[in-house]
């Protein structure tokens, strides 16, 4: 016999099927978020950039940047551009096959054929040479 959401109680209802999923997402993209916009201040050079770059992204944000090529202008290329969705669409079909075979991540190669494994050690190592930046620009964490 199903009882009304008051019998069963609130928490069982948004462990199950689409809800419990839809949750997990949300849970996903908070964190991902409240990560990226804690290290906006620590790579601003000072306070009033950091403001300004807060009031960049909820003021002058268009969908369109992300089509219209003003990406570009930021000083990411089309290479670097094609390595971070390659390698972003490598994180989900990983985060994927993880989710179906109930895994953890550090341990989804350990039952792979060696074939596999090297095959894609050798690209993320590809990935990591072919997405290097050896212009003469200031280093990242030179200010630090």
């Amino acid at each position: 016999k199903r009882g009304s959401i008051k019998e069963r109680g609130s928490g069982e209802l948004l462990d199950k099927g689409p809800i419990k999923k839809l949750r997990e997402l949300l849970s996903l993209v908070f964190t991902f978020l409240l990560v990226a916009f804690t290290w906006i201040p620590f790579l601003a050079g000072n306070i009033e950039d950091s403001g300004g770059i807060f009031l960049g992204i909820f003021k002058n944000f268009s969908p369109l940047s992300l089509i219209d090529g003003s990406v570009f202008k930021l000083g990411l290329g089309v290479k670097n551009l094609l390595i971070v969705v390659f390698a972003v669409f490598i994180l989900f079909i990983t985060d994927l096959c993880c989710e179906r075979k109930k895994c953890r991540i550090d341990r989804l190669l350990d039952n792979t054929r060696p074939l596999i494994r090297w095959v894609f050690y050798y690209t993320l190592i590809l990935l990591v040479l072919f997405s290097l930046n050896l212009s003469t620009t200031e280093f990242l964490y030179q200010s630090f």
